[in-house]
């Protein structure tokens, strides 16, 4: 999109990203172990991180060069968030998953798989295959919890969607 200066950093921002995924799904444990008054437990889970990700650097680095700086940071960043949410599983007796999310699990699979599909079948311009793969991954994803029976939470997001663009259609209502 931007050119082959930006090519190189593809495969890194990738790498970064696996990192911040578990971040983001794990959510805010980091928070939750402070405002639970473990913030002595934070503090030495950051400072265990922060060595591996120094060692890590030290050995990918020279061998791997800005790939291996973002295999070091990726790691660091999932096995902090992962040691946090055991620690607010452990300490807290708090676990921010249930059965419902494997729901949105399946979703999720089968939208990435259907973006996968269209980026092989389209031969077309950047800017319309990145459009055409939003509008299946969306679609996709939808559907797939529909039939998989939408929760009380995806009702009041697609009512909040449906009034935001005027639809006429209201999910659950008789």
């Amino acid at each position: 999109l931007y050119g082959t200066p930006y090519a190189a950093g593809g495969v890194a921002l990738s790498i970064l990203l696996m990192g911040q995924v578990v971040n983001l799904a794990t959510g805010a444990v980091g928070p939750l172990l402070l405002i639970g008054g473990h913030q002595r437990i934070l503090f030495l889970l950051s400072g265990l991180v922060l060595s591996v990700n120094a060692l890590l650097c030290f050995f990918l680095i020279p061998a791997y060069g800005m790939k291996g700086a973002a295999v070091a940071n990726a790691v660091s960043v999932a096995c902090l968030y992962l040691l946090c949410l055991f620690f607010v599983r452990w300490k807290m007796n708090i676990w921010p998953y249930d059965r419902r999310y494997v729901k949105g699990l399946v979703a999720i699979l089968f939208a990435i798989a259907s973006a996968f599909v269209v980026k092989l079948w389209m031969q077309a311009s950047l800017v319309l295959e990145v459009v055409a793969q939003g509008m299946v991954i969306v679609f996709v994803f939808v559907s797939i919890l529909y039939l998989l029976q939408f929760d009380k939470e995806d009702e009041v997001i697609i009512d909040i969607v449906r009034k935001r663009f005027r639809f006429g259609y209201q999910v659950g209502r008789d």
